[in-house]
């Protein structure tokens, strides 16, 4: 796991670049156009990969979009129809829930695009459309490389369906690209801080509890957190919205339970700094209920320091990509927080990498 955290930034620059993922983009432009609505679904870390998509493809398509779980298409009312196009996620393109929801989403008559990390999958060969993201073989049952290569290709999507919907111009398109190039960099910047984040997790070992909290995109993040600390260390750890605290888990939140924030910031966007203001509102409200309280913030944050016990600081990106520079550090914090507790990081006791039949 460790190894395939550190070929994140090679997975991310080797999607972004590939030519046969912009091919199959180009082609899908008309679909991109005139589709009245996007449905997703995936499983685990998948479906946390359709919720960041979500955000993306709202933001700059303004197409509506819907995420389900794989195991739930089947049995909903909004079935995937002629007019939808059906996105199917799975890393390893055989999960049998995300296999059977793209069957009905085709017996629908939806255009279907599968994104996986194995392009002989079956989930790639019944699509319409596949994109195959380079994340390499990815090994470790807790997924890491593979999210953040399809985190990549739903921001690609997320670009061509501004241009197919005439939402963004090509010079603007052109500079949001430019944007994901500089990622990599970015995330090689955040892995530098991996012996900090161990001392954190090393520190943290004695707690049962955790809740991960992120606002818009950042939910997502903290959703795929909270999974990897479930995953590889067996705890507690729930992610949600950051304003759900207040409806609810509140109540669970004592001295035994530690409390993750996601409070970063993208200076230029007046839509990051509001949710950036109730997330660090959040942070002081929580700090002293929880057993500690840690943020994972933007540097240059003169604030969050009176808010969390514990900070880790990521380099400065815009919204829609600052998730696949955050998780890196809590990839980490999670794999050392489980090799803290002697668990077998890369295969977790009870799971494998493929789910290939439905549970009833």
């Amino acid at each position: 796991m460790l190894d395939e955290i550190y070929q994140q930034p090679l997975a991310v620059l080797a999607t972004a670049r590939d030519a046969k993922v912009r091919q199959t983009l180009t082609q899908l432009r008309p679909e991109l156009a005139g589709r009245r609505r996007i449905v997703m679904a995936g499983t685990g870390t998948s479906r946390h990969v359709a919720i960041a998509g979500k955000y993306m493809l709202e933001h700059l398509a303004r197409v509506p979009v819907e995420v389900e779980h794989s195991s739930e298409v089947q049995h909903g009312t909004s079935i995937p129809t002629e007019d939808t196009l059906f996105v199917a996620l799975s890393q390893s393109g055989e999960t049998a829930d995300t296999i059977a929801a793209q069957r009905v989403a085709r017996l629908g008559g939806a255009c279907t695009l599968a994104i996986a990390n194995a392009p002989a999958a079956t989930l790639m060969t019944e699509a319409s459309a596949r994109i195959h993201v380079k994340a390499g073989p990815e090994l470790a049952v807790p997924s890491t490389k593979a999210f953040s290569a399809q985190l990549t290709a739903m921001y690609l999507l997320a670009l061509s369906a501004a241009q197919a919907r005439e939402r963004i111009s090509p010079p603007a398109a052109e500079g949001l690209m430019a944007e994901l190039l500089h990622i990599p960099t970015k995330i090689e910047q955040v892995l530098s801080c991996e012996r900090q984040c161990a001392t954190l997790a090393d520190g943290h070992a004695r707690f049962a509890r955790f809740l991960f909290a992120g606002r818009g995109i950042h939910t997502a993040v903290a959703l795929d957190a909270a999974l990897k600390v479930k995953e590889t260390s067996y705890l507690a750890a729930e992610g949600m919205p950051a304003g759900e605290i207040w409806h609810g888990p509140l109540a669970t939140i004592d001295e035994d339970m530690a409390v993750v924030l996601i409070v970063t910031r993208h200076e230029g966007d007046p839509e990051s700094m509001a949710r950036y203001e109730k997330t660090l509102a959040n942070a002081r409200a929580l700090r002293g209920r929880a057993g500690s309280v840690i943020a994972v913030a933007s540097h240059g944050d003169r604030y969050i320091a009176e808010a969390a016990d514990h900070i880790i600081f990521v380099p400065s990106a815009s919204e829609l990509l600052l998730p696949l520079i955050e998780i890196v550090p809590l990839q980490l914090f999670a794999y050392y927080l489980a090799t803290a507790l002697g668990r077998d990081v890369d295969h977790p006791r009870n799971l494998s990498k493929s789910v290939l039949v439905e549970r009833f």
